[in-house]
């Protein structure tokens, strides 16, 4: 029979469906440990009702993500796991996971990709009025990710008014707004959408955009986007450090 490992974040109401399904056999498998990043979450206490083991950590009090992930793949080595499921588990993977498990991880997120990327998916959901609901389930793996071209931009000025009567507006530019990241992974996917999109009248066009989970929003470069070379742009940040 194989076994399982459930990664959440929360409630662990997707744990619990994993879980009945395989105790009525539904699910040819059981679940052999839970890895929760926020110790007291509710699903520790239905790992724990169901006398399932459960790995839960404060990632900030490890060195780095590598430590953290070096620890879970002990766990989950130890635990004799076969197949990881992310199921509400809200951090992106490393190479280190990804290198002890890659094809052997799956993601369910809660809507028809790629409508509704976000955490927030059924509730967007609803918003909209669609009218069918579902569900994504995908491979997690890095041997077939691509590679993609990343823009990371920030802050344009330095200072938050620039336009003062006192101030050199060249001199509050921000020498450090645009950050290149390059060997980044994404879905290959992504190239069927770049390629549907390079094949429109990209002048007006809005660029499919997406939500790389916890970092922002970004969308294809509308100039240098293409099939085989994929860049993004960083739109719109989760957050900023500019006082509201």
């Amino acid at each position: 029979m194989k076994r399982i490992a459930v990664f959440a974040s929360g409630e662990g109401s997707n744990f619990e469906a994993i879980a009945a399904a395989c105790e009525r056999g539904a699910i040819a498998a059981e679940v052999a440990l839970v890895v929760c990043d926020r110790p007291g979450a509710r699903v520790t206490e239905r790992a724990a009702a169901r006398g399932i083991a459960c790995f839960a950590f404060a990632p900030k009090e490890y060195a780095s993500k590598a430590d953290y992930e070096r620890e879970i793949v002990a766990r989950l080595d130890a635990a004799r796991v076969d197949l990881v499921c992310l199921a509400g588990y809200m951090r992106i993977l490393s190479e280190v996971l990804l290198g002890a498990y890659g094809g052997r991880i799956v993601n369910i997120h809660p809507s028809l990709l790629p409508a509704f990327k976000g955490a927030h998916a059924i509730e967007e959901a609803v918003a909209y009025g669609v009218k069918v609901y579902g569900v994504t389930i995908h491979w997690v793996d890095a041997a077939t990710a691509l590679d993609a071209e990343v823009r990371v931009y920030s802050e344009l000025f330095s200072d938050p008014a620039p336009d003062g009567a006192d101030k050199d507006f060249l001199a509050c530019m921000n020498p450090d707004s645009l950050e290149v990241l390059t060997g980044c992974k994404v879905e290959p996917r992504m190239r069927d959408i770049a390629a549907a999109y390079d094949k429109t009248e990209k002048k007006g066009k809005t660029a499919p955009s997406f939500q790389f989970m916890r970092l922002g929003y970004f969308c294809l470069d509308n100039k240098d986007c293409s099939e085989e070379h994929l860049v993004f742009n960083r739109s719109v940040t989760l957050k900023d450090s500019f006082r509201k």
